[in-house]
């Protein structure tokens, strides 16, 4: 399940497995002059449990370089 801002940026995510949530994440965005994220960082919430044991529980950093012309 997914959750957006007004500008159909990714705010929020829901994995889940075998019908548990198993990672909660929110995302904070920074953008350039022409209103597209340059930055993203994602924080993971990891419900541990036997299903989850192999999933990556750092936080998740995006960054993308956009070339105008």
């Amino acid at each position: 399940k997914y959750k957006y801002d007004r500008y159909n940026n990714l705010i929020e995510s829901r994995l889940f497995k075998s019908n548990r949530i198993a990672v909660f994440s929110t995302y904070l965005h920074q953008f350039d002059d022409n209103g597209n994220w340059i930055y993203r960082k994602e924080t993971r919430e990891v419900h541990v449990n036997i299903l989850t044991a192999g999933l990556d529980r750092n936080d998740m950093v995006t960054e993308r370089i956009i070339e105008y012309y």
